[in-house]
């Protein structure tokens, strides 16, 4: 592999790697306060590595939403009252019983008649068995979840990071290419209705940057897959060969 070869892949890795992070912190957020982002928190490092990854892909105008959530979250840790609310308040959105205010569930607002664990979720759970992924037996949410769905998309980064690590070009183009169908099939077609959804149904200061976040990052994303697949087709096919 060239330098140049060699630097573009460099280059893709690292970006990968950070997309992943942004994509777990939205799949924490969109757990329960108290077992996702408490969680999260225990490592000291996550926060500066999701700020760190914003700058690197150039999102600056996600920087605002993200502060706003970082600020939140180191209430959500330190505040056991702030927890508790915000626990009840997810529930509220969320989780029912009942109608709920903003439903997770991509099924929702893409099957005609609204209803949960449609279509979308059936071919989201195929999805995740066609990469090799099976929910854990404890996992209590359907598959179209939007944690579940954003928890995929990190993990096809983050496997997509270490192909380009390997030098294995094929399949890290593999990944990019399931990336951009996946966000298309099973993100872009409704998270924007969710996020204005969210937004107008709670004041939380939790929830309300994860409504802009989940409402424009994966659009950004699916921008970002775009030009780096049109660098390595500029490139030429042979990036991973001497």
């Amino acid at each position: 592999m060239d330098t140049l070869h060699a630097d573009l892949a460099t280059m893709a890795s690292e970006r990968a790697r950070a997309r992943a992070e942004i994509y777990r912190l939205l799949a924490l957020g969109f757990g329960s306060p108290n077992e996702g982002l408490r969680q999260g928190s225990r490592d000291p490092c996550w926060l500066d590595r999701v700020r760190r990854s914003l700058y690197l892909l150039g999102l600056l105008s996600l920087s605002d939403a993200f502060a706003q959530l970082e600020k939140a979250i180191q209430q959500l840790c330190t505040d056991p009252q702030v927890a508790d609310v915000w626990d009840l308040e997810h529930t509220r959105l969320f989780v029912g019983p009942g109608p709920v205010a903003a439903p997770p569930y991509e099924s929702v607002y893409t099957d005609p008649d609204g209803r949960v664990m449609g279509e979308a979720a059936i071919h989201a759970l195929e999805r995740y068995r066609d990469a090799g992924v099976c929910l854990a037996p404890e996992v209590r949410d359907l598959p179209d979840h939007v944690a579940l769905l954003t928890e995929f998309m990190a993990h096809l980064c983050e496997e997509e990071a270490a192909a380009w690590t390997r030098g294995d070009v094929p399949e890290a183009e593999g990944l990019l290419s399931s990336q951009a169908s996946f966000l298309a099939d099973h993100l872009l077609s409704w998270t924007p209705r969710f996020s204005a959804r969210l937004a107008s149904a709670t004041s939380c200061e939790l929830y309300l940057p994860l409504a802009r976040l989940i409402g424009d990052f994966p659009r950004l994303d699916r921008d970002q897959i775009a030009v780096l697949m049109g660098s390595l087709a500029s490139t030429g096919k042979e990036i991973g060969e001497p």
